[in-house]
């Protein structure tokens, strides 16, 4: 057993008494052929680090976002998350989109597309290429921007009182 930095470093089994599972948690360190085990034991400590709690949520998370990448892939991570808080709430909020379009695509077909779903009127930037409009959404809504020929990408926050965004 040794000290590094006022935890105790053990590769003993976890079978030994003398460290109760509280004070414990276990290192695997990944070798070409073979894998070694280390325990840390944090003094007699009653708060315990339960690495393997916080290792099912870094792992849960990492699968949400490979999720939100293929099924959202245009849209900002920040975006879907706000939308799936919003979803608990009753209605649909508000939000002002950034949507980046390809080059070359006629606005005015885009602009009556907008008005036609939403019934508000985009505003058109960077000669068409940058779409910025507030209208309610929800997730099945922004999946749907999402999967439209010539969207690039898109951001986008809660409208508030002020009119003002965070992008």
């Amino acid at each position: 057993m040794a000290n590094i930095n006022n935890f105790s470093v053990s590769t003993l089994p976890k079978s030994y008494p003398e460290h109760s599972y509280k004070n414990r948690f276990l290192i695997a360190y990944a070798f070409p052929c073979s894998v070694k085990f280390s325990y840390f034991y944090k003094g007699d400590s009653s708060k315990a680090l339960v690495l393997g709690e916080v290792e099912d949520v870094v792992n849960k998370f990492n699968d949400l976002d490979s999720m939100l990448k293929r099924v959202f892939s245009k849209v900002d991570p920040l975006l879907v998350v706000s939308l799936i808080f919003d979803r608990s709430a009753s209605g649909k909020s508000i939000y002002t989109l950034e949507t980046i379009l390809k080059e070359g695509l006629d606005t005015e077909v885009v602009r009556n597309n907008v008005i036609s779903k939403t019934g508000m009127a985009p505003a058109f930037y960077l000669r068409g290429t940058k779409m910025i409009v507030s209208h309610p959404l929800d997730l099945e809504f922004l999946k749907w921007i999402n999967d439209q020929e010539g969207v690039v990408s898109i951001k986008g926050s809660k409208f508030s009182a002020g009119g003002s965004s965070d992008f």
